[in-house]
């Protein structure tokens, strides 16, 4: 009886033992993913012609895209990673469309087709240019948080993993409060308020629910 309660009372120690280190581990991770994402941001060119808030989204665009092809060298079979990067190169190629990402690289006449054909650029023919672009930053907007929904299912095998999943959830999170401000400031000059970030409504231009959404598209960016 003795032994039994001395082994009960080592796997409860070993538990918890576990348990304090892999809360050390998670705290580690997002304290080192914060630095990662801060000091991918820091490193990118500031535009003074360009609104603080729009480069902020467009340099978190790169810097998810960046993470997940960090992650795919690590994990070359991988097809979540596959589709989280396919949905980032939509979102960027998307935000050509109306200007708005800050590489100043205009969408090609193929790069347009490619879109298209995969059901992705269809703005209604009916709508203001103004309203087709808030539809735009919309759906890019749903790409990225699809494409950064994903980290959720890749198996995490090692600290770095853990590292880099926590940076596309920063990464993610600084995107979202960019075009929450962007949003802010279209509705204070419009004075209407169109929700960029919303579960209440499924993308406009994005097809849902089909064969070709994960497609391979790898444009050279």
């Amino acid at each position: 009886m003795a032994l039994i309660l001395n082994m009960v009372i080592i796997l409860i120690v070993l538990a918890v033992v576990c348990a304090i280190r892999r809360s050390v581990n998670v705290s580690r991770a997002r304290a080192l993913a914060a630095e990662e994402v801060s000091d991918f941001l820091m490193s990118r060119p500031f535009r003074p012609e360009c609104d603080r808030s729009l480069l902020s989204a467009t340099d978190t665009m790169d810097c998810i895209l960046y993470l997940f092809q960090c992650w795919k060298d690590t994990h070359p079979r991988c097809n979540v990673i596959d589709y989280g990067m396919c949905d980032m190169y939509r979102a960027i190629l998307l935000s050509r469309t109306i200007n708005m990402y800050q590489d100043n690289k205009k969408l090609t006449s193929a790069e347009e087709h490619k879109l298209k054909e995969l059901g992705i650029l269809m703005a209604p023919s009916n709508i203001s240019n103004k309203c087709a672009e808030n539809v735009i930053r919309y759906d890019v907007s749903k790409l990225v948080e699809r494409a950064s929904g994903c980290v959720k299912y890749i198996d995490v095998d090692s600290e770095e993993d853990m590292v880099i999943r926590y940076s596309v959830e920063r990464a993610f999170s600084v995107f979202k409060s960019n075009m929450r401000a962007i949003e802010k400031q279209e509705a204070a000059v419009h004075g209407q308020v169109f929700n960029l970030i919303t579960d209440a409504a499924p993308p406009v231009l994005v097809k849902a629910q089909d064969e070709t959404q994960y497609r391979k598209i790898y444009p050279v960016l």
